[in-house]
């Protein structure tokens, strides 16, 4: 039997897209899976319920079959995220709550193969173990917003990426070396240091410089911004620090401005992962071992900057939360600019899985958080994701809001 064929058997969404010969082995070893899981820090709480909410999946063979197929694709001796596009989003045959259980059995199967593979990887000692926190902290975060023991399939995938170091976890912050993707050019003005980036040529923003597209489009004082570039100088859009593009031209001459990175540059992309408060110092710590680490296994690629696309990256918390903020204070060391996506992820981060199940209304409001974003929204306030970045050579300055002289 076929991957394919065993899907549609199984209700799968969406049906995987290549074709791969299926597991014969029938059984699939909830316990084991458990008590691995256990040794590597699920905690009992968890690994309880997990039991509890498997057991009617122990004796369906054709869902075994599809268990172990996926993970002998997705976690191998050579670590790899090739065969994620195989990882379901839908069970159609099981309950909610079973196919939540089932999604987090696929990765805590990897639990005790992880420290050998990272290793064969060449990757740091304490990597595997952060991988495999991630997905307990998701379980738990799971647990608290839902009281089930699992995982929804919107983080499936990404924990799956997650333990096979795609992104790689450093101390607090998870890292994928790659190239640049947003259309902004980032100058230095040699003599007082100053950095200040140029919007791409044609690129979208609404009456207040932001790209969320559903704003621009909806507004009638949207307008494009125009990027041109001579032997002597270039002119384009200004994006200030705070994340919003400017309608008003600049024209720098490159006798005083030098290009630190564009589009297509290679970057540290950095995630946040959910977790501990946003303490700057491991920030730090984290990001200089990063790009230590990176450079040293990378030396034909020059790493240009740290790059983060967050829901947390929306200038708006600075007014939103409360003075103090650990998540605001790591936001103002970034230089940050406009990214044409919605806030989606933000309501999920807030108010967790089912928190706008009801309504804003009935929302939760146990943190400070999720009031005080209640209470922006309520008031016709819309949340935005948004960009950042940081110049390795700025690190020095970190904690200081290196970027937020250069502009309001």
């Amino acid at each position: 039997m076929q991957m394919k064929q065993l899907a549609e058997r199984l209700k799968i969404s969406p049906v995987p897209g290549k074709d791969i010969a299926v597991s014969t082995n029938d059984v699939l070893d909830i316990a084991s899976i458990i008590q691995n899981a256990q040794i590597a820090g699920l905690s009992p709480e968890l690994a309880e319920t997990l039991r509890e909410q498997s057991a009617s999946l122990a004796g369906n063979k054709e869902l075994a079959r599809y268990f172990n197929t996926i993970v002998s694709a997705v976690f191998t001796d050579t670590l790899s995220i090739d065969n994620c596009d195989l990882l379901p989003n839908r069970i159609g045959t099981l309950s909610q709550t079973e196919e939540y259980a089932f999604f987090a059995l696929i990765t805590l199967y990897a639990a005790p193969s992880r420290r050998a593979a990272f290793a064969a990887a060449g990757l740091p000692e304490d990597a595997a173990d952060n991988a495999v926190k991630d997905v307990f902290i998701w379980m738990q975060h799971f647990y608290n917003n839902c009281r089930l023991a699992g995982l929804s399939g919107r983080i499936l995938g990404w924990d799956v990426c997650v333990l096979n170091a795609y992104p790689l976890t450093l101390g607090r912050m998870q890292y994928i070396l790659k190239k640049f993707h947003d259309p902004i050019y980032v100058y230095r003005n040699t003599a007082t240091g100053q950095v200040l980036a140029l919007a791409g040529d044609g690129e979208v923003f609404d009456r207040n410089g932001f790209a969320n597209m559903e704003d621009a489009a909806a507004d009638p004082q949207s307008w494009r911004a125009s990027f041109k570039e001579t032997a002597d100088a270039v002119t384009g859009n200004p994006i200030h620090p705070c994340g919003r593009a400017d309608k008003n031209p600049v024209t720098l001459d490159l006798a005083q401005w030098k290009l630190q990175f564009k589009q297509g540059d290679w970057t540290l992309d950095t995630h946040i992962p959910e977790g501990p408060d946003l303490k700057l110092d491991d920030c730090l710590e984290s990001m200089t071992r990063a790009l230590q680490f990176f450079r040293e296994k990378n030396p034909d690629k020059e790493i240009k900057s740290f790059s983060c696309l967050s829901w947390l990256l929306d200038a708006q918390y600075e007014k939103i939360l409360k003075p103090g903020s650990r998540i605001v204070a790591w936001m103002r060391q970034y230089y940050l600019f406009p990214i044409p996506e919605s806030a989606a992820d933000s309501l999920w981060r807030v108010f967790g899985e089912e928190g706008l199940k009801n309504g804003l209304a009935n929302a939760p409001r146990n943190t400070s958080m999720q009031r005080n974003v209640a209470a922006f929204l309520e008031q016709g306030g819309i949340l935005r994701s948004g960009g950042g970045f940081i110049l390795p050579e700025d690190l020095a300055q970190y904690g200081n809001a290196p970027y937020r002289s250069t502009g309001k």
